[in-house]
């Protein structure tokens, strides 16, 4: 079962502030990105961002620079309709090092090429007398620059968790597979005993015209049923993220 975001949740997340950590320009908002527009502030840090991978422009068979200049203009596109500032962190996706994505043998070197660089980004967003909510992809699928993201806050949680509340996020459109996501939410389960699951729920216009600016990671048009995930409740199109209970204030909505 989910708990539900309240309207005092979302006071709370843009008064403390945002930080999403972003394996690529799309993840962010494929996944929370409904859930980041009502909050409607925080900041954004892509991390993989060196890419060649665009299916929905395959037939212009453009160049690297080209891919970054549309997958970058998407992605402002994003941050300026859900009120996001951004950060590249230029990290590379597998292609580049000889690898195909789902091949976790590579995470170690990911996690090496990026830890640093992701480390002192979240450093800037600490302090203020505030507790931001850091958003991180819980790795659901097998997709290894999502497995680097996750480890890399894994091994750093004690050392993050005073500066931030972690919060993960069930990366879409990967957890809409019922198996892959029961795998990945029962390993984030004996990582991060006490966490709890909370519901955002949407309507599917709304959270189809997210993920249609990023119209170069689409080869056919979005389909509902792989935009939310694989769960019996809510009924409906939702996005997810995990919490400890503490990190979140007392209700006063009714």
């Amino acid at each position: 079962m989910s708990s539900t975001i309240s309207t005092a949740d979302f006071r709370q997340m843009a008064t403390q502030g945002v930080v999403v950590l972003s394996p690529h320009f799309d993840d962010g908002c494929f996944s929370i990105g409904g859930l980041l527009s009502s909050i409607g502030a925080g900041h954004l840090i892509n991390v993989f961002s060196r890419s060649v991978y665009a299916p929905g422009c395959i037939a212009l068979d453009l160049t690297e620079s080209q891919v970054h200049e549309i997958r970058q203009a998407e992605d402002c596109a994003f941050a300026d309709r859900v009120g996001l500032t951004r950060t590249e962190l230029g990290g590379a996706e597998p292609d580049f090092w000889g690898r195909r994505p789902n091949d976790l043998s590579g995470v170690e070197q990911d996690i090496f090429a990026m830890q640093a660089p992701v480390l002192d980004a979240l450093k800037l967003h600490v302090g203020a007398g505030k507790r931001p909510f850091l958003f991180v992809p819980m790795a659901i699928g097998h997709h290894v620059n999502h497995h680097a993201v996750y480890e890399m806050v894994r091994k750093h949680a004690s050392e993050l968790s005073p500066s931030f509340r972690l919060a993960f996020y069930e990366d879409l459109p990967y957890a809409h597979v019922p198996i892959t996501r029961y795998q990945a939410i029962r390993r984030f389960k004996a990582n991060y005993p006490g966490f709890e699951r909370h519901a955002f729920s949407l309507q599917w216009s709304d959270k189809k015209s997210l993920i249609a600016l990023y119209g170069s990671q689409l080869r056919r048009a979005p389909h509902p049923l792989k935009f939310r995930p694989a769960v019996a409740w809510p009924l409906g199109i939702h996005e997810a993220v995990w919490l400890m209970p503490d990190d979140l204030e007392p209700r006063t909505d009714p």
